[in-house]
This record gives C-alpha cells, sequence and structure tokens, in this order.
C-alpha cells in the first residue's frame, strides 16, 4: 500500500475532526445495525468492511485528494469498528472484557510485531490495520465505562477528556512526534467517540435520537475540516 503523509498531528484541529469522526462513526452504527435499517451487527460490519476495503483501495492507487481520501477512510473505520465491537461483544457474547482483551492483544501485535515503518508521519498497512483494529477497541472501552462503571456516557466523556487533554499536553512538552502518545490519544478519541456518541442518541443523555446526533456530528466534522482548510489557505496567502 502506498504511503500518504499524515494531516498535522500536532494541531489541536486534527483531534478535534478525529473525536468527531469518531462519535459520528458511533451514532452512524447505531443507525444501520440497530436502529432504523436494522441491518443487525454482522450484516452491518459486512457492509462496512466492504467500505473499509474499497478505501484502502482506493488509498493505494491514490485516487483522489490525499486529505478527503484520509478522512473517508477514518469515518468509514470509525464505523465499521462500532459494528465489529458490537459483533464481538454481543452477537458473539464475549462481553466487554474479553473482546478488550482480544484487541488489545491485537494492537500490541500489530504495532509491536509488525516491521516498523514511519507510523506517525505517514500511512500505510501498518497504520491503517492498527487505526481499524484502534476504532474497533475503542467501542468495547467506551462501552464498558459507560455500562460497567457508575461514570455512564456523560461521566465517562469528562474522565477520558481530560486524560486526552493530558496526553496531548504531554505531545507538545516533549516537542517531539511520538508513536506513544499519538496511539494513547488515538485510542482515548475513539473511546470517547463510543461515549460521547451514546451520549448525544441515548435515552440516558441528551436523547437526540439517531438522526439528530448524526446531523449534529456531521456538520460538527464538515466544519472543522472547513475551518482548517480556510486557516491553511489564510496561512498560506499570508
Amino acid at each position: 500500500m502506498t504511503a500518504q503523509r499524515l494531516p498535522d498531528t500536532s494541531n489541536a484541529l486534527y483531534w478535534l475532526t478525529i473525536l468527531s469522526a469518531c462519535a459520528m462513526g458511533e451514532t452512524a452504527a447505531d443507525f444501520l445495525s440497530h436502529g432504523p435499517l436494522q441491518l443487525g451487527y454482522g450484516l452491518a460490519s459486512l457492509v462496512l468492511v466492504s467500505g473499509v476495503i474499497a478505501c484502502l483501495l482506493a488509498e493505494r492507487r491514490s485516487f483522489g485528494n490525499a486529505t478527503a481520501r484520509y478522512w473517508v477512510t477514518i469515518v468509514v473505520m470509525a464505523t465499521a469498528g462500532t459494528t465489529l465491537a458490537d459483533f464481538l461483544s454481543r452477537t458473539l457474547q464475549l462481553g466487554y472484557l474479553w473482546s478488550t482483551v482480544l484487541l488489545v492483544v491485537l494492537l500490541a501485535v500489530t504495532l509491536v510485531a509488525w516491521p516498523h515503518d514511519k507510523t506517525v508521519g505517514q500511512t500505510g498497512a501498518r497504520y491503517w490495520s492498527s487505526i481499524m483494529i484502534a476504532s474497533t477497541l475503542g467501542t468495547t472501552l467506551g462501552d464498558a465505562l459507560s455500562n460497567g462503571t457508575a461514570l455512564g456516557f456523560g461521566g465517562s466523556t469528562a474522565a477520558l477528556g481530560v486524560l486526552l487533554m493530558s496526553v496531548l499536553a504531554i505531545g507538545r512538552w516533549t516537542k517531539r512526534a511520538s508513536e506513544l502518545v499519538y496511539w494513547s490519544a488515538l485510542m482515548l478519541t475513539s473511546t470517547i467517540g463510543a461515549t460521547s456518541g451514546d451520549y448525544l442518541s441515548k435515552e440516558e443523555g441528551l436523547n437526540f435520537g439517531y438522526f439528530w446526533s448524526n446531523t449534529v456530528l456531521i456538520a460538527l466534522f464538515v466544519g472543522v475540516i472547513a475551518f482548517t482548510r480556510w486557516r491553511a489557505l489564510k496561512t498560506a496567502t499570508e
């Protein structure tokens, strides 16, 4: 697979875009699997994994704008990760604990045993494999925190948000790209996406429902990308 440069991961807007993509993936996956479309976890996962494969083929052939390809792939993987996590924990009845253990092992093997590349600076097979696993793991962790502790959706989102800001602050303090910082932050954003998406859509949270939750998150996602693009163009012309 052809490696592509990542967006600027030191920019706070990058992480805000990742967060909105992960939250949108949570609500979109619920819409497909057990919301209005009622596809079920297995069929929804099959459809979305097909979408992931299509995105990776586009990445391999460098089809279209690189930035657009990157964010479309992130969104599709976040959505597929949610349905796959639900398939593991609910359909296969592994539960949150064993699903999480399995995914942690897979992620560790992928990051440690896979031949090392410049993962923080560019994409590639190792990067996208890790993103797919992390997206799935984020959902199982988010569900475990929200449903298995007293924190609930809102409390889990707040607690994880503090952790994310701490990790990103450490990254800025060290002033250099670090795989540990990047993947720790990525795992936290994936988990926050799961808890915040549920907080928006479910009765235990703001109860916006699937339609309005997706509408809000799509608007946020597109708005952040548009603002990032506008600021980059403004900086280039100054």
